[in-house]
């Protein structure tokens, strides 16, 4: 902490208001954030008092992971508005498992390091208008196809996520083995800014680099069940 402020014959303790700011970037500190342990380098070898403390810290922006998604809204957002929401500090970092979308991996939740699961699938049945049913009847009759107007319908699929907090170590575990995953395999799991996979890098590595990968990949085991719901997200 930074209690003292040389002044005149002697040291002059901080207030508590001081107290509580200093306490408040111990605590970043601690979060293990490149952002926090910046701020508190620049910090850690200054002399202020309690009102100094206190006006560099409204000064400063929220810590990641804190405040920037709004408690009471329990409303489900879909990927892109929380993109928006949180200036990108929510969105996917890569899938650990995949078909016709990710199904589980790792993700930014508010700026903080998660594991997000598929949980459920909604389907949104939407009928064609007359002006579809139309253009629908050319293209049938154009491909010798028997027009139907059951068919007459537009499927929307949205899938829904849970967003949980795991163990440190478990999620260092599953960082180190993407890592090796990327150097041994490839690239194609992670995700841009954008949600999007990355397009560049596409080729996968030779294959007895892969082979290397696999012979040697641990099952990390992820319980949870015993872990925290910090959020939900449809995509």
């Amino acid at each position: 902490m930074i209690p003292y402020r040389k002044r005149g014959r002697g040291n002059r303790k901080v207030n508590s208001h001081g107290q509580c700011a200093a306490s408040l970037l111990e605590k970043w500190l601690n979060e293990e954030n490149d952002y926090d342990e910046k701020v508190w380098k620049e910090l850690k070898g200054e002399t202020m008092t309690g009102k100094e403390i206190a006006d560099t810290v409204s000064q400063l922006p929220p810590p990641k992971g804190k405040g920037l998604l709004a408690k009471e809204d329990k409303k489900i957002k879909s990927l892109d508005e929380l993109i928006k929401l949180t200036k990108g500090e929510t969105r996917l970092l890569y899938h650990l498992n995949y078909w016709d979308g990710p199904l589980s991996g790792i993700m930014l939740w508010d700026g903080e390091k998660a594991y997000f699961e598929f949980y459920k699938e909604k389907v949104i049945k939407t009928p064609f208008t007359e002006e579809e049913k139309e253009k629908w009847k050319i293209i049938c009759k154009k491909h010798n196809w028997k027009y139907d107007k059951k068919e007459c319908i537009d499927y929307e699929y949205k899938w829904f996520y849970k967003v949980y907090r795991i163990p440190k170590e478990t999620l260092k575990l599953i960082d180190k083995q993407h890592r090796k995953f990327r150097w041994l395999v490839g690239n194609h799991t992670d995700y841009n800014k954008n949600n999007d996979k990355k397009q560049e890098k596409k080729k996968l590595k030779p294959y007895f680099l892969q082979h290397i990968f696999y012979k040697n990949r641990k099952d990390i085991k992820i319980e949870v069940d015993k872990c925290k719901i910090i959020g939900e997200f449809e995509r």
